[in-house]
């Protein structure tokens, strides 16, 4: 199916702003200003659209598992969170305690095939917490002095510690309970605002976090948020970091600059893989292939590691 076809207020991939990216089986689904689109069988479509919410101005959609059952969440308007069983098949809308703002960013525990545990952080109303996979939301704010949540990341293990880092205008947070609970985590990061969060695949062992900032370099962090670093090195202006699952010393930056930064050695040393002239907002990976959403500029994908970079179109 193509978005022309059933869209008649279509825009060309290449003219999207590409907000957040789910890769999953039932196909590369993206949250843009053009709305919710899933890019399968060599083409974008436009999903059946949710119940009761216009998608115009979604800011999240995420694949909540690694299972194939097709469970997809998405967000974007104020209160509004709908959810998938499958694979976006049929939509429905989420009870939500009562909030005036937006939804901004959202995370999944490592464990939601057992827990059904999600978050959403707002824009003004600080972090929704789910624990039946996405049907109902309420407020946990237990320890936030500030609400308007600009990032959200899981560690990758909850084996001893149900670890989460949010990222708020006045500061850095660490839940070690999984979301009940909230204490300042910004030990060396004072004053600065960061706009996007990553933990290491090997979490459980280095402890490690990394936090891209909006007027600095990216800072990380080897004790689980208790203090941070900067690293000279690293590229200003990070929207955007993915780390590799299996060669965590890999890592990719995208920047308010439109450059992609790529480093081998854990952020000790970079390059420049990719310059183009709008914002990389987001990063995303299924399996070899990574992906960058552009301000303006749609999707761009890489099949080796971040070396090199193509349209998706």
């Amino acid at each position: 199916m193509s978005d022309r076809a059933v869209d008649p207020t279509y825009a060309p991939p290449a003219q999207w702003s590409v907000l957040s990216i789910a890769a999953t089986s039932t196909g590369l689904w993206a949250a843009t200003d053009a709305g919710l689109r899933r890019w399968a069988d060599r083409c974008w479509d436009v999903p059946q659209t949710p119940p009761g919410l216009d998608f115009v101005a979604i800011v999240a959609a995420i694949n909540t598992s690694a299972d194939t059952h097709g469970h997809l969440l998405a967000a974007g308007l104020p209160a509004g969170i709908t959810y998938s069983f499958n694979g976006g098949r049929e939509w429905y809308q989420a009870v939500v305690d009562p909030i005036e703002s937006s939804v901004s960013c959202l995370a999944a525990s490592p464990r939601f095939a057992q827990d059904r545990v999600l978050l959403a952080g707002t824009e003004q109303d600080g972090i929704l917490r789910s624990t039946d996979g996405g049907r109902r939301w309420r407020l946990a704010n237990f320890g936030l002095t500030e609400f308007t949540i600009l990032a959200l990341t899981a560690a990758p293990s909850w084996d001893r510690r149900e670890d989460l880092f949010a990222a708020t205008d006045g500061g850095l947070y660490r839940s070690p309970n999984g979301g009940r609970a909230w204490k300042r985590a910004d030990i060396g990061i004072e004053g600065l605002i960061v706009q996007t969060l990553t933990c290491s695949p090997n979490y459980a062992l280095d402890q490690c976090v990394v936090a891209g900032c909006e007027d600095a370099p990216i800072h990380q962090s080897h004790d689980a948020g208790r203090s941070w670093h900067v690293l000279d090195a690293a590229p200003q202006h990070a929207n955007s970091i993915w780390i590799h699952p299996t060669k965590p010393n890999i890592w990719l930056a995208g920047t308010s600059e439109g450059l992609l930064g790529r480093t081998q050695d854990a952020g000790l040393s970079w390059q420049v893989v990719y310059s183009g002239n709008d914002a990389i907002l987001t990063l995303a990976a299924s399996g070899s292939v990574v992906y960058a959403g552009r301000y303006g500029g749609g999707l761009l994908c890489s099949q080796d590691e971040g070396l090199s970079w193509g349209i998706v179109a």
